[in-house]
């Protein structure tokens, strides 16, 4: 009879477990974007050529125009990369940081103020689309995970960009 009880607290504690497991997962994936928009920019630059990558579950696609317009930016498909440069980019769906992705402004230091360019990014959070661009330099008012994660972000766009 002990076996018996010992048995069926198992199987009680592993469905449990399992059942948690399962809202962790949905809570997760209800915040998870479906796609980044993401690239480097510099606007003051004689001619300047700035691309912007735009990755999903399924496909990397970039845009490519000559003067950044910043915040108000919006994607449009120029072409398709190829799979390495989507196997390398997709990574970065599940890299985004919970501090960008709940992040409060949309702006962190001051991008492009000393010409050194800045990080856009454009992603999906809870059905609302949310952008945000960060100064290249490590500025105080970036966390240690974006930080981290820009020095991904620029390590993907050196790859993909070449």
């Amino acid at each position: 009879m002990k076996k018996l009880i010992l048995v069926f607290g198992l199987i009680i504690a592993i469905f449990i477990i399992a059942c948690e497991d399962q809202i962790n997962k949905v809570q997760t994936e209800s915040t998870a974007s479906g796609y980044l928009v993401f690239g480097s920019f510099h606007g003051h630059c004689l001619p300047c050529k700035n691309t912007m990558y735009k990755v999903s579950r399924t496909e990397l696609t970039f845009d490519e125009m000559e003067h950044f317009p910043g915040i108000e930016y919006q994607f449009s498909k120029d072409g398709n990369k190829e799979n390495t440069d989507f196997n390398n980019s997709i990574q970065l769906l599940d890299l985004l940081p919970e501090a960008i992705m709940n992040a409060e402004k949309q702006v962190y230091g001051c991008p492009d103020c000393a010409d050194q360019g800045g990080y856009y990014l454009e992603f999906m959070v809870n059905g609302e689309v949310k952008r945000v661009i960060l100064d290249t330099s490590d500025t105080e008012d970036q966390s240690e995970e974006m930080v981290s994660f820009k020095n991904a972000l620029s390590t993907i766009i050196q790859i993909i960009g070449e």
